[in-house]
Parts: structure tokens; C-alpha cells; sequence
């Protein structure tokens, strides 16, 4: 490809002169303490995806009654444990750990079985 857009970055927040061009001085000047062009650059660059997708692409359709319960549970229960009072924490933790074992269960044991299904249809297997 040729002319102004050779090699542009598909994200143009993620391109280095476009991003470090719109910053500050003191941000500039920061980041070149630093060797770095833009914040990005201070986490760690991506993983490379698994070869065979990706546990969250899964569709959930067979379970999806255990999976919605599993998730409502999580909604609903467990911003009250986080929250709990220290006296509180180990009664609601342990009613969360009860209600949500069930659709737990067969949600760990259905993505356990389709990642594995994956990883032999890649493989070969």
C-alpha cells in the first residue's frame, strides 16, 4: 500500500504519532523518560490466541438455563459478599457457595468438555 495511510495502525488510538501528537508536553516528556511513545506501551503486549478460539466464544445455547442462573447468582449474591461485614463475610459466602454450586458444576463440566472438543478438532485427535 502506498501514500499518507501506509501502514496505519487499524486503531488509530494505538498508533504511536497520532497518539503521542495530541499529548501534552509534560505527558511527552514523561513518556520519553521512559523510551515510550504512548501509556499503552507501559502494559504488556497482547497474548497470542489460542490456535483453536477462545473459552468465550463457546456458545453456552446447551447449557444456557445453568448458564443465566450461574450468572443472575453472581449478579445478585456476590456484591454482597464483597461488601460483607467482617461478622457477615462467612455466612454469605457460604450461601453463595450453595447457590450458585449447582449451575456451577455444569457450566465448569460443558467448557471443560467443548475446550477440549476444540483442542482435538485442531489437533487431530
Amino acid at each position: 500500500m502506498e501514500g499518507p495511510l501506509a501502514g496505519d495502525c487499524w486503531e488509530p488510538g494505538n498508533q504511536d504519532e497520532i497518539v503521542f501528537g495530541l499529548m501534552n508536553d509534560y505527558d511527552k516528556e514523561f513518556l520519553a523518560a521512559y523510551g515510550y511513545s504512548k501509556f499503552a506501551d507501559f502494559v504488556n503486549p497482547p497474548i497470542e490466541l489460542a490456535p483453536y478460539g477462545e473459552a468465550w466464544q463457546i456458545n453456552k445455547d446447551p447449557i444456557n438455563k445453568d448458564y443465566q442462573d450461574f450468572l443472575n447468582i453472581q449478579d445478585q449474591q456476590l456484591p454482597g459478599v464483597i461488601m460483607a461485614a467482617p461478622e457477615e463475610f462467612d455466612a454469605k459466602w457460604d450461601a453463595f457457595v450453595e447457590a450458585i454450586n449447582p449451575s456451577c458444576e455444569v457450566y465448569s463440566n460443558f467448557m471443560h468438555e467443548e475446550v477440549l472438543k476444540l483442542v482435538d478438532i485442531y489437533y487431530g485427535k
